[in-house]
């Protein structure tokens, strides 16, 4: 793979180590793995690599996608992004990836319908990184993974995932999954309430083993996806989600424009993850229950109420 052109410095000795770590479980010849030392952000290296493919052949995703995908590694970026165009984090220590995946499969009528829960499912594979290294971690809808903090008290988060997505027409071409992961950080700005492994497990970890590890599990995650869809995933999700049964204060969106069209807050007990992705809640005055697809979980009830007698 040609270096691309927001990539700073490529990083062949990490590329090495990765492809190491997932030639042991068999799966290297299907995934093209690219990384540098900083960029811009991932999203854009895989954004660029699509676009670039796509103009040297037929202007369309066939072919340009190896069959495994592509994975993008950086350790470190100057303008990472997360949901709704938010600015994500990315000091060295951290694993920032993107893989770039076909929507060219077998079961890709089941993706068409089904995508909007990615999110989650990438969610689980996170998850199950952690725990092979010892890191017990949980769920917040939609894309985000947290930690307890070193009291045992708070929630802290570790990781977000972001994804994107690349339609022909009404048919899905390509998936831009992107992950940001604390690994090796030890110190995070004030504002943030966020929390790596190495704060967590008390000791450093190998960034190419755990970048390596991401990659087995996000295989793995995508497959069962692509197979038969979010639906038999929604009890492993509800049992890792730790808002489930509790009361938070749920940020919703006024009107089909998302965040950016003006938000409004309300009180709601979170019931679970529905088998689309979206969250069922009900509401803590009314009792009436509420489906939603597009909302953002900010706090769990004491710290709620905290909020209001703060803003009373």
């Amino acid at each position: 793979m040609n270096t691309l052109s927001n990539a700073q410095e490529r990083d062949p000795e990490f590329e090495r180590l990765v492809s190491e770590r997932i030639e042991a479980a068999g799966i290297s010849s299907s995934w093209d793995i690219f990384a540098c030392v900083s960029c811009d952000s991932t999203m854009e290296l895989a954004s660029g690599f699509l676009r670039d493919r796509r103009s040297r052949i037929d202007g369309s995703s066939e072919g340009v996608i190896p069959k495994g995908g592509v994975a993008f590694f950086s350790r470190t970026q100057t303008k990472g992004r997360g949901r709704s165009g938010r600015s994500w984090e990315s000091r060295e220590g951290g694993l920032y990836a993107t893989f770039l995946l076909s929507g060219n499969h077998d079961s890709n009528k089941r993706l068409n319908h089904s995508i909007d829960g990615l999110s989650l499912a990438v969610g689980l594979a996170i998850i199950k990184t952690l725990q092979m290294h010892d890191v017990p971690a949980s769920l917040k809808w939609p894309n985000d993974v947290l930690v307890m903090d070193k009291s045992g008290q708070g929630r802290k988060k570790i990781s977000g995932i972001l994804v994107d997505t690349v339609y022909r027409g009404d048919s899905l071409r390509a998936v831009c999954i992107g992950v940001g992961l604390n690994v090796n950080q030890r110190d995070f700005p004030s504002d943030l309430q966020s929390r790596s492994m190495a704060q967590v497990a008390d000791s450093e970890f190998d960034l190419a083993t755990v970048a390596g590890d991401v990659l087995l599990q996000l295989e793995k995650m995508w497959l069962r996806f692509c197979e038969r869809g979010l639906e038999p995933l929604v009890p492993e999700l509800n049992e890792s989600h730790v808002f489930n049964g509790e009361v938070v204060l749920l940020e919703v969106p006024d009107s089909a424009g998302g965040f950016s069209g003006g938000t409004r807050k309300t009180l709601a007990r979170v019931v679970g993850i529905m088998d689309d992705g979206s969250l069922l809640v009900e509401n803590v005055e009314t009792g009436e229950r509420i489906v939603y697809l597009n909302a953002r979980i900010h706090v769990t009830q004491d710290q709620a109420l905290s909020v209001g007698s703060n803003h009373g």
